[in-house]
This record gives structure tokens, sequence and C-alpha cells, in this order.
């Protein structure tokens, strides 16, 4: 959820943009919604999150894009089978990542980026498993929320 609403996180709006799948109409979700569902706390916690992810990657969307891949091909999750498999392509996006950030950058900010950028990820478990327990602790129906809102609250868990 953390990361990939980092991503989604729209300050112009003081909202969370997603696309609709099925119309691929853009809808924003609002911040007093997201508030009532995680509760004030977490919803501060999530916000100082996202903030600050964005903040460590200049708000830049491909920064942020690869940051959620390194994160999904975490090796060290428990109950893979191919944890060589995937710790090669974590290795790869985590290449790919310091190139692009030597591209964009000077040497010295790329090398400061990069390791608060893996910070992050280690950072956005802890928030995660911390989200999934609230959420869950509130008996939320995901079946009632908006398919939008659902993405972002309840089915992105299960990556991040």
């Amino acid at each position: 959820m953390a990361l990939r609403s980092a991503i989604q996180y729209n300050p112009d709006l003081d909202g969370f943009e997603l696309e609709d799948s099925s119309t691929g109409d853009k809808k924003a979700i609002k911040m007093d919604i997201i508030k009532h569902i995680l509760g004030e706390d977490l919803f501060e916690a999530h916000m100082q999150f996202v903030l600050s992810l964005n903040t460590v990657a200049k708000w830049d969307k491909p920064t942020m894009i690869l940051t959620m891949v390194i994160s999904l091909f975490a090796s060290d999750r428990p109950g893979l089978h191919n944890k060589e498999h995937i710790s090669r392509a974590e290795e790869h996006y985590s290449f790919l990542l310091q190139a692009f950030l030597r591209s964009k950058y000077t040497l010295h900010e790329a090398r400061s980026i990069y390791p608060k950028l893996l910070m992050k990820i280690t950072d956005v478990r802890t928030y995660a498993e911390q989200a999934k327990n609230t959420i869950n602790n509130q008996n939320v129906n995901s079946s009632q929320l908006d398919p939008l809102l659902r993405e972002l609250l309840i089915d992105s868990n299960r990556n991040d």
C-alpha cells in the first residue's frame, strides 16, 4: 500500500489519483476517506511515509517505480521457492535504479539518494504490516469499497 500510494499521491489534489482500469478515467481519492478507514494515527504515519519517500525520490515517478520494483523482488520474503532467481532480479533492478539516479543527478547526489531509497523499502514493510493489521482489525468489508479505493488500501498490501 505505502509504495503504491506514494506513487499515486498528487500534492496538487492533496489526494491519491488512481486510474480506473475499466474506463481509463482518473479519479481522486479524498484524504478524509482514507483517514476514516485507517484512523488518525495510522493515517498520519501513512502520510509521513508518503511525503518522506517522495521527498527522497525528489517527486520523480520513475525513481518511485524502480524503488517499488526492487521492493517487489525482495529475496528475503518468507515462503519464496526460488530465492536465487528473485535475488538476481532484485540485484538487476537495484543496479538499474543506481544507473538511473546517476544519469539524472550528480554522482554525489545519486550516491546520497540511493541508500535512502533502500531504507524506505525497509520502512515500508513495517508500515504495511501495521496498516494491514489496522484494516483487518476494523473488519473493513473490502467488497463494499470502491474498486479504486480497495486497490489502494486493501489489495496493494499483498505487494508491499
